[in-house]
């Protein structure tokens, strides 16, 4: 087995007197290089090991900066959220395949002072439900919708709550307050009133009424006992289309969903708004 060379370097090559090294030894140098492919082979090992080695340290330092980056909450405004959060369900927090902390799903929301403002817009915000695709999803919590949400017709209750919050093609946020704000197919969303098509990727938040998917998923019977609340259908309503109400029978102890009129008001027909946080992991 050859010995291991060592790599000197080119400073060290310099200083070399080659009429100091012995004669014999010379001989044995030049033998060497003729047979360079046994040299090449060690200088690769010796390269490949130096690599291997650096990899292995930059891997452990990511590690160690992504472990503390999730669990150290990066704005304290978000605790309260962070903590709810925390105390939910292994089943209940896995978003993106993976089971996520609090500080996790905080720390990925891509413009914290944004989101935090339009957290404050809510009535009683409180974590809501963490997506599978990547949203956080914050609501109101009212047990009934308070005076001015009551006697709305559905496009008015739309109106009052909905905000689209993006990046534009220059990379600057932009933030529409319009009712028509619809899901796309591809995740990305299309606002009608300005015709313009945002990419999922670009998403801040949307906030809009509830849907339904959402409030049943909320809602074991806190909300909406004595008023029904309007549902987001996530499209246009024609007046002569069926909008659709909910809220909660304590006798079947079920949700309840019925079809009204979008352009009638009623004094018992509110508005219970969320916001959905698009999450960047």
């Amino acid at each position: 087995m050859r010995e291991k060379l060592s790599i000197v370097s080119n400073e060290e090559i310099e200083k070399a007197n080659i009429a100091d090294i012995p004669l014999e030894l010379r001989v044995e140098m030049a033998k060497q290089l003729l047979n360079a492919e046994g040299i090449v082979e060690d200088l690769i090992i010796q390269l490949a090991d130096s690599i291997e080695k650096t990899v292995l340290i930059a891997d452990s330092k990511a590690i160690e900066e992504e472990e503390v980056y999730n669990k150290e909450l990066k704005d304290l405004r978000f605790e309260f959220l962070a903590k709810e959060i925390d105390q939910i369900e292994d089943a209940e927090r896995k978003s993106c395949g993976r089971v996520r902390t609090g500080a996790e799903v905080i720390n990925s929301i891509s413009n914290l002072d944004l989101c935090f403002k339009g957290i404050q817009s809510l009535k009683d915000p409180s974590f809501w439900q963490l997506t599978e695709d990547g949203y956080l999803i914050v609501g109101e919590s009212f047990a009934e919708p308070p005076e001015d949400r009551l006697s709305l017709d559905y496009h008015e209750a739309r109106a009052r709550v909905s905000q689209a919050c993006f990046y534009d093609l220059n990379g600057e946020v932009n933030c529409v307050d319009a009712y028509s704000v619809f899901r796309k197919d591809d995740g990305g969303i299309l606002i009608h009133e300005t015709n313009e098509s945002i990419n999922e990727s670009d998403i801040i938040y949307i906030k809009s009424l509830t849907n339904r998917e959402e409030y049943i998923n909320k809602n074991k019977g806190q909300f909406d006992v004595k008023h029904e609340i309007w549902i987001d259908t996530g499209r246009d309503i024609p007046s002569m289309a069926n909008a659709v109400v909910a809220y909660w029978d304590p006798f079947s102890t079920n949700m309840i969903t019925i079809g009204r009129r979008p352009y009638v008001k009623r004094s018992n027909c509110g508005a219970r708004a969320v916001i959905r946080i698009k999450l960047v992991f």
